[in-house]
């Protein structure tokens, strides 16, 4: 059994147990199990799924560090909410205007207008998603 804490700087979100954790990183989702090999990585906006005892719990997460040891994992996010903390109508208003955002920036790699619009609709995506 893996301990687990969600922690954003207004506090804790989780702390519990799972048998397994999935998480968005930036080259795919990864799996965590018990006895897992030690590491630190970031994390982009999107859905953590805490597996317990079959029953996935979730949460849409904003741009995180994960560190992994072989009984805990512990996630430093800048942002995180539980399906119940999700207002649908807000999210919808988050991404409508983070959608506008990036249709009227000039779309180059290194515009922070673009990077910020892409961020805000892959954490709208996400609180969708645990909905």
């Amino acid at each position: 059994m893996l301990r687990v804490t969600i922690v954003t700087p207004f506090g804790e979100v989780f702390d519990g147990e799972a048998e397994q954790v999935v998480a968005p990183g930036y080259e795919g989702e990864f799996g965590v199990l018990d006895e897992h090999i030690p590491f630190l990585t970031r994390s982009q906006p999107g859905v953590v799924k805490l597996n317990q005892k079959g029953k996935n719990l979730l949460f849409a997460i904003g741009e995180s560090f994960i560190e992994v040891s072989p009984d805990r994992v512990l996630i430093l996010a800048e942002s995180a909410l539980s399906p119940e903390k999700v207002e649908k109508d807000a999210v919808m208003k988050d991404l409508a205007e983070a959608e506008d955002r990036l249709a009227k920036s000039d779309l180059t790699l290194d515009n922070p207008d673009v990077i910020e619009a892409r961020h805000d609709i892959r954490l709208a995506e996400a609180r969708l998603q645990i909905l």
